[in-house]
């Protein structure tokens, strides 16, 4: 069995996933996490940018096993969040032009160097924040994709060990004369089922 990441045995995935649902980066997170709680921190050795990019990953793959156990369709579901977060982001972007169209207007019409310097400065600064969320939507999708992934497989590799133990099984109450039967029957069954 792995290790528990330093911050669940710290118990604090929730505030972790507070303050990443907050819009806080993993460097903020690991200095409020490390201001807030020092003892706790100090007591685990200390926490880094992985620790918390770790508990972020295991906060979302808890998510989908609850996802799974509720019967909702985790890929579904990713879809809505990602649908979401690109509508937002191109909320965002509308409203970044219009903002950058209106500074450098505004710029144009003054007679000012440092007008005109202070408002290059603004636009440059609203493009950058620009590509930190887009930096950020494709860091959300490459974590869930990668979850979904190791979740998708971690069910199989559970089917597969669940499907030993009833073929050992099924070996332990048939005959040994209809065992090879029952064993062919049931493989042909799962085989059809999975097309």
């Amino acid at each position: 069995m792995s290790r528990k990441n330093k911050l669940e045995e710290m118990g604090l995935l929730d505030e972790i996933k507070k303050l990443h649902d907050e819009g806080y980066g993993t460097p903020a997170i690991v200095q409020i996490v490390s201001q807030h709680y020092p003892e706790k921190v100090e007591k685990v050795g200390g926490i880094s940018h992985m620790s918390v990019d770790r508990a972020l990953k295991l906060i979302d793959r808890m998510a989908i096993q609850e996802q799974i156990k509720q019967g909702i369709n985790p890929v579904d579901e990713f879809n809505r969040e990602f649908r979401e977060k690109m509508d937002k982001n191109t909320e965002e972007l509308e409203s970044i032009k219009k903002k950058a169209g209106k500074i450098l207007e505004e710029a144009m019409e003054s007679d000012s160097i440092a007008d005109k310097t202070k408002a290059l400065k603004e636009v440059r600064d609203t493009l950058t924040q620009m590509a930190k969320n887009y930096v950020a939507l494709q860091q959300f999708y490459q974590m869930k994709v990668n979850n979904l992934q190791k979740e998708a497989y971690e069910q199989q590799e559970h089917v597969k060990r669940l499907l030993v133990i009833a073929v050992a099984k099924l070996e332990e109450v048939v005959c040994p004369i209809c065992k090879e039967k029952a064993i062919n029957e049931f493989v042909k069954v799962i085989e059809t089922e999975g097309e």
